[in-house]
């Protein structure tokens, strides 16, 4: 993979285009184990097993309403000015075993909902439509078969297909489970993710004043919280202010607490102060990939320690950071716990963009729904990778291939939201 890396997808430089990068993140990029928990626990994990219906739902024939269950024929010639009556024989409640001695003609009995119908009956009329009196009932019209039976299997058969494997599950998924029985359900393990910052620049105490000269650290918050789901543990582990020699002291730190996946942020484009690539091959590490196709973010850095921990080396600016994280360590993750490949949403421009050729550009972007129905995406100002001000409105990311630089009004892009959990599409006038 190191050769397929460095070599086949990269150019002379060793520019990987964006694609073959997220191949190579991919292929690099292995399942994790899984773990049985209780339903009721399930709601944000990803299934790691194929679930089918153990049982039929329903599984027997039962009533869905109160009143009585007859044979229809018995009611064929009933009319307001020809009643039937029937005599009531016993009553049915739910959780009663099923009656098997066939219930004779001209004779019927009182059940009750999700109840089990007796041997001899097919059809349920309302008690709001009879009569009663000495154990008499009186039907004034006919009864159509199976009315308002709930037949066995009718929602589930055994064997029908409930959840796949890689279903990202929810609260919903929890009803019919546990409809169906299934007190566990295998899910794949939480997938430990570190985080790291490096910079003399750094300020971590947003509390106090920043000196002249230094800065707040903006993405170390917004990674923590933006890979934090119910299936990820993330943990930040602090900064290295461009001291490579405490570099693996925490990375062996990170890898004894059982991360599967780290994320650096600075110190990997080519300055005096950009150390990470060097430790990283001091400490055995195979280099993947450097430098991809991509703005912002073309000196993303992709690696893999000797123990098969990954680990993403994202620039320092916060913009090139988060598209870093949002694509390529987010393609890791889908993969690590067997999610399928996420898909972009086509949305229609409303106005021209331009970009430079040779790369594929990520813009902050918003988009919406359009008074006509349509997606309609518009990219945003203070596109430079250290600009920060578009986050606030931006809800996605237009995708601008390599091979183009201008693209116009009413061209369809790709786009992705700015959360891959989530996508918050409202209606609204761009030109307003």
């Amino acid at each position: 993979m190191h050769n397929l890396a460095m070599n086949c997808c990269s150019s002379s430089d060793g520019l990987i285009e964006f694609e073959d990068a997220l191949t190579v993140i991919r292929n690099n990029s292995n399942l994790l184990t899984t773990e049985k928990i209780p339903t009721q626990e399930i709601a944000g994990r990803i299934c790691g097993e194929d679930l089918t219906s153990p049982i039929a739902i329903q599984p027997f024939d039962n009533s869905a309403m109160d009143g009585f269950i007859v044979n229809m024929e018995d009611l064929e010639t009933a009319t307001l000015n020809n009643p039937v009556k029937l005599k009531c024989i016993s009553k049915i409640a739910a959780g009663d075993i099923p009656i098997t001695e066939k219930t004779p003609l001209g004779c019927c009995r009182e059940i009750m909902t999700g109840a089990p119908i007796p041997a001899g009956c097919n059809a349920v009329v309302p008690v709001e439509l009879i009569t009663e009196k000495n154990n008499e009932i009186t039907f004034t019209t006919p009864a159509t078969l199976n009315n308002h039976i709930r037949k066995a299997g009718e929602d589930f058969k055994v064997g029908d297909e409930v959840v796949k494997k890689g279903t990202h599950l929810e609260t919903k998924h929890i009803l019919t489970l546990a409809t169906l029985g299934i007190s566990h359900v295998e899910v794949y393990k939480k997938l430990k993710i570190a985080t790291l910052s490096t910079g003399a620049e750094i300020i971590e105490d947003l509390t106090v004043d920043a000196p002249l000269g230094q800065i707040y650290n903006s993405t170390a918050p917004y990674l923590v919280s933006f890979f934090t789901r119910p299936y990820t543990d993330v943990k930040f582990y602090g900064t290295i202010a461009d001291k490579p020699k405490d570099f693996p002291k925490v990375i062996k730190k990170m890898q004894e607490d059982g991360v599967k996946i780290i994320i650096s942020t600075g110190a990997v484009s080519m300055g005096r102060y950009d150390f990470i690539r060097k430790s990283l091959e001091d400490m055995g590490a195979e280099i993947l990939f450097h430098k991809v196709a991509i703005r912002p973010g073309k000196p993303n850095l992709f690696a893999k320690l000797p123990d098969g921990t990954l680990f993403f080396g994202t620039p320092g600016n916060p913009a090139a950071s988060v598209v870093a994280s949002r694509f390529f360590v987010e393609t890791a993750i889908c993969k690590m716990v067997g999610k399928k490949p996420e898909k972009p949403l086509m949305a229609k421009l409303i106005e021209d963009v331009s970009s430079k050729a040779g790369f594929q550009f990520f813009l902050k972007s918003k988009v919406a729904i359009s008074a006509k129905g349509e997606v309609m995406a518009k990219a945003l100002k203070g596109q430079q990778s250290f600009m920060v001000k578009a986050f606030l409105t931006a809800n996605a990311w237009v995708v601008v291939p390599k091979q183009v630089t201008k693209l116009k009004a009413g061209e369809m892009v790709e786009v992705y939201s700015i959360s891959p959990t989530e996508w918050k599409l409202n209606q609204e006038n761009f030109n307003g």
